[in-house]
Protein backbone atom coordinates (compact mmCIF):
# COMPACT_ATOMS: atom_id res chain seq x y z
CA UNK A 1 0.00 0.00 0.00
CA UNK A 2 1.17 3.55 -0.80
CA UNK A 3 2.28 5.75 2.07
CA UNK A 4 0.12 8.59 3.42
CA UNK A 5 2.40 11.33 2.38
CA UNK A 6 2.76 13.87 5.35
CA UNK A 7 3.29 17.45 5.63
CA UNK A 8 4.02 19.70 9.19
CA UNK A 9 3.31 23.04 9.60
CA UNK A 10 4.75 23.92 13.23
CA UNK A 11 6.85 26.10 14.73
CA UNK A 12 7.67 25.20 17.96
CA UNK A 13 10.58 22.86 17.77
CA UNK A 14 9.17 20.89 20.64
CA UNK A 15 6.67 20.32 19.53
CA UNK A 16 7.99 19.24 15.79
CA UNK A 17 10.25 16.86 17.29
CA UNK A 18 7.11 14.94 19.28
CA UNK A 19 5.13 15.02 15.98
CA UNK A 20 8.17 13.36 14.20
CA UNK A 21 8.50 10.72 17.08
CA UNK A 22 5.08 9.96 16.85
CA UNK A 23 4.41 9.92 13.36
CA UNK A 24 7.50 7.81 12.79
CA UNK A 25 6.25 5.12 14.88
CA UNK A 26 4.02 4.24 12.27
CA UNK A 27 4.97 2.48 8.98
CA UNK A 28 1.60 3.64 6.53
CA UNK A 29 2.54 7.51 7.08
CA UNK A 30 5.61 9.04 5.31
CA UNK A 31 6.84 12.54 6.30
CA UNK A 32 7.93 13.78 3.46
CA UNK A 33 8.20 17.49 4.49
CA UNK A 34 7.85 20.50 7.35
CA UNK A 35 7.72 23.94 7.60
CA UNK A 36 7.81 26.36 11.04
CA UNK A 37 5.19 28.93 9.18
CA UNK A 38 3.02 29.21 6.34
CA UNK A 39 5.28 31.29 4.10
CA UNK A 40 8.09 29.13 4.12
CA UNK A 41 5.22 25.72 3.62
CA UNK A 42 3.83 27.10 0.28
CA UNK A 43 6.26 26.62 -2.25
CA UNK A 44 6.50 22.88 -0.60
CA UNK A 45 3.12 22.19 -0.49
CA UNK A 46 3.44 23.31 -4.09
CA UNK A 47 5.65 20.82 -5.04
CA UNK A 48 5.47 18.11 -2.53
CA UNK A 49 1.44 17.80 -3.16
CA UNK A 50 0.92 16.18 0.60
CA UNK A 51 -2.06 14.06 1.16
CA UNK A 52 -2.29 15.37 4.88
CA UNK A 53 -1.12 18.67 6.34
CA UNK A 54 -0.69 19.04 9.93
CA UNK A 55 -1.34 22.88 10.56
CA UNK A 56 -0.67 25.25 13.50
CA UNK A 57 -2.19 28.47 14.10
CA UNK A 58 0.04 30.73 16.13
CA UNK A 59 2.87 30.83 13.93
CA UNK A 60 5.35 33.82 12.52
CA UNK A 61 5.14 35.87 8.95
CA UNK A 62 1.69 33.54 8.28
CA UNK A 63 -0.44 32.05 10.62
CA UNK A 64 -2.93 29.08 10.20
CA UNK A 65 -6.07 31.01 8.98
CA UNK A 66 -3.59 32.59 5.99
CA UNK A 67 -1.93 29.87 5.33
CA UNK A 68 -5.30 27.29 4.61
CA UNK A 69 -6.44 30.79 1.69
CA UNK A 70 -3.00 30.35 0.25
CA UNK A 71 -3.50 26.90 0.28
CA UNK A 72 -6.47 26.72 -1.56
CA UNK A 73 -5.36 28.98 -3.94
CA UNK A 74 -2.59 26.37 -4.88
CA UNK A 75 -5.26 23.50 -6.06
CA UNK A 76 -3.79 20.81 -4.50
CA UNK A 77 -5.28 17.54 -3.25
CA UNK A 78 -3.89 18.00 0.77
CA UNK A 79 -6.23 18.12 3.50
CA UNK A 80 -5.56 20.05 6.47
CA UNK A 81 -5.71 19.08 10.01
CA UNK A 82 -5.52 21.73 12.26
CA UNK A 83 -3.28 21.64 15.29
CA UNK A 84 -4.51 24.10 17.86
CA UNK A 85 -4.52 24.85 21.78
CA UNK A 86 -7.43 24.11 23.88
CA UNK A 87 -8.14 27.04 24.81
CA UNK A 88 -11.38 29.61 24.09
CA UNK A 89 -9.14 31.19 21.57
CA UNK A 90 -8.10 28.07 20.07
CA UNK A 91 -11.74 27.02 19.92
CA UNK A 92 -12.57 30.41 18.32
CA UNK A 93 -9.62 29.77 15.71
CA UNK A 94 -10.27 25.80 14.93
CA UNK A 95 -13.62 27.08 13.85
CA UNK A 96 -12.30 29.66 11.55
CA UNK A 97 -9.71 27.47 10.47
CA UNK A 98 -12.75 24.75 9.35
CA UNK A 99 -15.16 27.67 7.59
CA UNK A 100 -11.50 28.44 5.64
CA UNK A 101 -11.08 24.77 4.39
CA UNK A 102 -9.70 22.03 7.33
CA UNK A 103 -11.23 19.01 7.69
CA UNK A 104 -10.38 18.62 11.47
CA UNK A 105 -8.85 19.18 13.83
CA UNK A 106 -6.69 18.31 17.39
CA UNK A 107 -6.23 20.35 20.43
CA UNK A 108 -2.61 20.28 21.26
CA UNK A 109 -1.79 18.42 24.76
CA UNK A 110 -0.79 20.86 27.49
CA UNK A 111 3.20 20.59 27.51
CA UNK A 112 3.50 21.56 31.11
CA UNK A 113 1.72 18.74 32.60
CA UNK A 114 2.72 16.05 30.34
CA UNK A 115 5.96 14.05 29.73
CA UNK A 116 7.55 12.88 26.90
CA UNK A 117 5.99 9.70 26.38
CA UNK A 118 2.53 11.05 27.57
CA UNK A 119 2.62 13.85 24.88
CA UNK A 120 3.60 11.36 21.58
CA UNK A 121 1.33 9.41 22.88
CA UNK A 122 -1.58 11.57 22.81
CA UNK A 123 -0.07 12.20 19.24
CA UNK A 124 -0.13 8.71 18.16
CA UNK A 125 -4.04 8.07 19.71
CA UNK A 126 -5.55 11.59 18.55
CA UNK A 127 -3.72 12.59 15.20
CA UNK A 128 -2.36 9.03 13.76
CA UNK A 129 -6.01 7.44 13.67
CA UNK A 130 -7.73 10.84 11.76
CA UNK A 131 -4.63 11.13 9.40
CA UNK A 132 -5.67 7.59 8.21
CA UNK A 133 -9.27 8.12 8.04
CA UNK A 134 -9.10 11.02 6.31
CA UNK A 135 -6.60 9.69 3.59
CA UNK A 136 -7.71 6.44 3.03
CA UNK A 137 -11.29 7.48 3.56
CA UNK A 138 -10.94 10.41 0.43
CA UNK A 139 -9.58 7.47 -1.62
CA UNK A 140 -12.99 5.24 -0.78
CA UNK A 141 -15.43 8.12 -1.57
CA UNK A 142 -13.56 8.49 -5.14
CA UNK A 143 -14.26 4.60 -5.94
CA UNK A 144 -17.75 4.80 -4.51
CA UNK A 145 -19.76 4.62 -8.04
CA UNK A 146 -17.99 1.11 -8.30
CA UNK A 147 -20.31 -0.14 -5.42
CA UNK A 148 -23.36 -1.34 -6.70
CA UNK A 149 -26.58 0.50 -5.43
CA UNK A 150 -28.34 -0.96 -2.08
CA UNK A 151 -31.96 -2.65 -2.13
CA UNK A 152 -34.12 -0.76 -0.02
CA UNK A 153 -36.39 -2.72 2.47
CA UNK A 154 -39.91 -1.76 2.18
CA UNK A 155 -40.73 -1.17 6.06
CA UNK A 156 -44.05 0.39 7.50
CA UNK A 157 -42.14 3.56 8.89
CA UNK A 158 -43.53 6.81 10.60
CA UNK A 159 -44.26 9.53 7.97
CA UNK A 160 -42.55 12.94 8.10
CA UNK A 161 -45.60 14.71 8.98
CA UNK A 162 -46.16 12.48 12.30
CA UNK A 163 -41.99 13.26 13.14
CA UNK A 164 -41.85 15.81 16.22
CA UNK A 165 -38.19 15.72 16.78
CA UNK A 166 -34.92 15.57 14.69
CA UNK A 167 -31.36 14.51 15.76
CA UNK A 168 -28.14 14.87 13.39
CA UNK A 169 -25.45 12.73 14.54
CA UNK A 170 -21.92 14.23 12.59
CA UNK A 171 -17.93 14.23 13.30
CA UNK A 172 -14.88 14.93 10.92
CA UNK A 173 -16.65 17.63 8.36
CA UNK A 174 -19.30 18.50 10.09
CA UNK A 175 -18.18 22.23 11.58
CA UNK A 176 -18.44 23.50 7.91
CA UNK A 177 -21.27 21.23 6.83
CA UNK A 178 -23.35 23.10 9.66
CA UNK A 179 -22.46 25.55 8.68
CA UNK A 180 -23.91 25.79 5.48
CA UNK A 181 -27.14 23.93 6.16
CA UNK A 182 -27.74 26.37 8.99
CA UNK A 183 -27.46 29.34 6.37
CA UNK A 184 -30.26 27.68 4.68
CA UNK A 185 -32.77 26.31 7.20
CA UNK A 186 -35.94 28.27 7.50
CA UNK A 187 -37.54 28.81 10.63
CA UNK A 188 -38.57 25.75 12.61
CA UNK A 189 -41.18 24.80 15.16
CA UNK A 190 -40.60 21.69 16.54
CA UNK A 191 -36.66 20.90 17.63
CA UNK A 192 -33.48 19.82 16.47
CA UNK A 193 -30.90 18.19 18.39
CA UNK A 194 -27.16 17.49 17.30
CA UNK A 195 -23.97 15.90 18.28
CA UNK A 196 -20.80 17.15 16.35
CA UNK A 197 -17.78 15.19 18.15
CA UNK A 198 -16.06 18.20 19.78
CA UNK A 199 -14.58 18.35 23.17
CA UNK A 200 -15.47 21.36 25.70
CA UNK A 201 -15.39 24.93 24.94
CA UNK A 202 -15.09 23.96 21.34
CA UNK A 203 -19.14 22.82 21.33
CA UNK A 204 -19.47 26.25 22.75
CA UNK A 205 -18.06 27.87 19.99
CA UNK A 206 -19.65 25.48 17.14
CA UNK A 207 -23.14 26.45 18.97
CA UNK A 208 -22.60 30.77 18.94
CA UNK A 209 -20.98 30.54 15.65
CA UNK A 210 -24.42 28.81 14.15
CA UNK A 211 -26.56 31.07 16.17
CA UNK A 212 -25.23 34.11 14.49
CA UNK A 213 -26.29 32.71 11.10
CA UNK A 214 -28.83 31.18 11.99
CA UNK A 215 -33.01 32.44 11.62
CA UNK A 216 -33.12 29.07 14.50
CA UNK A 217 -32.28 30.15 17.97
CA UNK A 218 -29.04 27.57 18.62
CA UNK A 219 -27.83 27.07 22.01
CA UNK A 220 -24.92 24.67 23.59
CA UNK A 221 -27.24 22.41 25.38
CA UNK A 222 -27.31 22.70 29.88
CA UNK A 223 -28.04 20.43 32.30
CA UNK A 224 -31.81 20.67 33.33
CA UNK A 225 -33.00 23.30 31.19
CA UNK A 226 -36.91 22.56 29.94
CA UNK A 227 -36.67 22.28 26.08
CA UNK A 228 -37.72 25.43 24.15
CA UNK A 229 -40.03 25.54 21.48
CA UNK A 230 -38.37 25.73 17.60
CA UNK A 231 -34.41 25.90 19.56
CA UNK A 232 -31.82 23.82 18.01
CA UNK A 233 -29.15 22.48 20.82
CA UNK A 234 -26.04 21.05 20.27
CA UNK A 235 -24.47 18.37 22.77
CA UNK A 236 -21.57 19.97 24.60
CA UNK A 237 -18.30 18.47 24.42
CA UNK A 238 -17.49 15.45 27.68
CA UNK A 239 -21.35 14.93 28.05
CA UNK A 240 -23.29 12.83 26.74
CA UNK A 241 -26.63 14.23 25.88
CA UNK A 242 -30.08 12.97 26.66
CA UNK A 243 -34.05 14.16 26.68
CA UNK A 244 -36.17 12.63 29.49
CA UNK A 245 -40.04 13.52 29.32
CA UNK A 246 -41.24 14.47 33.05
CA UNK A 247 -44.86 15.31 32.66
CA UNK A 248 -45.62 15.97 29.22
CA UNK A 249 -42.68 17.90 29.13
CA UNK A 250 -38.86 17.75 27.96
CA UNK A 251 -35.97 18.46 29.66
CA UNK A 252 -32.23 17.95 28.76
CA UNK A 253 -29.91 16.14 31.20
CA UNK A 254 -25.73 15.75 30.20
CA UNK A 255 -24.55 12.23 31.61
CA UNK A 256 -21.19 11.61 32.67
CA UNK A 257 -20.92 7.99 31.42
CA UNK A 258 -17.84 6.63 30.10
CA UNK A 259 -17.20 7.52 26.36
CA UNK A 260 -19.12 5.29 24.11
CA UNK A 261 -17.54 4.19 20.19
CA UNK A 262 -14.55 6.46 22.10
CA UNK A 263 -16.91 9.45 21.40
CA UNK A 264 -17.94 11.85 24.77
CA UNK A 265 -21.19 13.31 23.56
CA UNK A 266 -22.39 10.12 21.73
CA UNK A 267 -24.93 10.08 18.71
CA UNK A 268 -25.97 6.85 20.23
CA UNK A 269 -27.21 8.14 23.35
CA UNK A 270 -28.93 11.11 21.51
CA UNK A 271 -30.71 8.62 19.43
CA UNK A 272 -31.86 6.12 21.81
CA UNK A 273 -33.07 9.12 24.43
CA UNK A 274 -34.84 11.19 21.63
CA UNK A 275 -36.82 7.47 21.26
CA UNK A 276 -37.74 7.10 24.75
CA UNK A 277 -39.06 10.48 25.18
CA UNK A 278 -40.99 11.14 21.98
CA UNK A 279 -41.42 7.29 20.91
CA UNK A 280 -41.21 6.55 17.46
CA UNK A 281 -41.92 9.68 15.95
CA UNK A 282 -38.38 10.61 15.38
CA UNK A 283 -36.16 11.54 12.78
CA UNK A 284 -32.51 10.52 12.78
CA UNK A 285 -29.87 11.62 10.58
CA UNK A 286 -26.15 10.39 10.03
CA UNK A 287 -23.90 12.58 8.50
CA UNK A 288 -20.25 12.60 7.70
CA UNK A 289 -17.50 11.39 9.94
CA UNK A 290 -15.10 8.82 11.08
CA UNK A 291 -16.05 5.84 12.95
CA UNK A 292 -19.17 4.26 13.60
CA UNK A 293 -21.09 6.47 16.50
CA UNK A 294 -24.44 6.49 15.75
CA UNK A 295 -25.01 3.24 14.61
CA UNK A 296 -26.32 1.46 17.45
CA UNK A 297 -28.93 4.70 17.85
CA UNK A 298 -29.96 4.86 13.98
CA UNK A 299 -30.76 1.17 14.34
CA UNK A 300 -32.85 1.28 17.04
CA UNK A 301 -34.65 4.06 15.53
CA UNK A 302 -35.54 2.09 12.27
CA UNK A 303 -36.20 -0.83 14.16
CA UNK A 304 -39.20 1.12 16.51
CA UNK A 305 -40.23 2.62 13.12
CA UNK A 306 -38.62 6.35 12.95
CA UNK A 307 -37.61 7.64 10.05
CA UNK A 308 -34.19 7.41 9.02
CA UNK A 309 -31.86 9.25 6.81
CA UNK A 310 -27.93 9.14 5.70
CA UNK A 311 -25.98 11.60 3.95
CA UNK A 312 -24.84 10.29 0.68
CA UNK A 313 -21.69 8.90 0.50
CA UNK A 314 -20.20 11.05 -2.11
CA UNK A 315 -20.69 14.60 -0.41
CA UNK A 316 -19.32 13.64 2.65
CA UNK A 317 -16.19 14.21 4.13
CA UNK A 318 -15.34 10.88 5.90
CA UNK A 319 -18.02 8.22 4.67
CA UNK A 320 -17.59 6.28 8.10
CA UNK A 321 -20.36 6.90 10.14
CA UNK A 322 -22.64 6.65 7.31
CA UNK A 323 -21.45 3.56 5.96
CA UNK A 324 -22.99 0.65 8.04
CA UNK A 325 -26.31 1.82 8.30
CA UNK A 326 -26.24 2.43 4.24
CA UNK A 327 -25.03 -1.41 3.80
CA UNK A 328 -27.39 -2.77 6.40
CA UNK A 329 -30.07 -0.92 5.06
CA UNK A 330 -31.28 0.67 8.23
CA UNK A 331 -32.29 4.45 6.11
CA UNK A 332 -35.20 5.16 4.29
CA UNK A 333 -33.23 8.05 2.13
CA UNK A 334 -30.06 9.15 1.03
CA UNK A 335 -29.43 12.56 0.61
CA UNK A 336 -27.20 15.52 -0.32
CA UNK A 337 -26.83 18.09 2.37
CA UNK A 338 -29.28 20.09 0.17
CA UNK A 339 -32.22 17.69 0.39
CA UNK A 340 -31.73 16.92 4.11
CA UNK A 341 -32.23 20.77 4.88
CA UNK A 342 -35.78 20.24 2.90
CA UNK A 343 -36.44 16.94 4.76
CA UNK A 344 -35.81 19.14 7.84
CA UNK A 345 -38.13 22.30 6.83
CA UNK A 346 -40.90 19.40 6.05
CA UNK A 347 -40.19 17.45 9.91
CA UNK A 348 -40.29 19.87 11.91
CA UNK A 349 -42.77 22.52 10.75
Amino acid sequence: MEKIKLMIIEDSVTMRNFLFQAFASDQEIEIISYASNGKLALPRIKFYQPDIIILDYEMPLMNGIETIREIKKLNVPSKIIMFSAHTQEGATVTLQALKEGAVDFVPKPNLSISNQNQLVDYIKNELIPKVKEIAYGNKIIQKRQEIPPIEKKIVEKTAIHQIQVAGIGISTGGPILLYEMFRKLSRIKKNLFIVQHMPPLFTAKLAETLNEISVNPVVEAKDGEEVKEGYVYVAAGGYHLRVVSINNKKFIKLGDDPPKNNCKPSVDYLFESLLEAYGKNVLAIIMTGMGSDGYEGIKKVYEMGGYTISQSPETCTIYGMPKKPIEENLVREILTPEEIIKRLEEALN
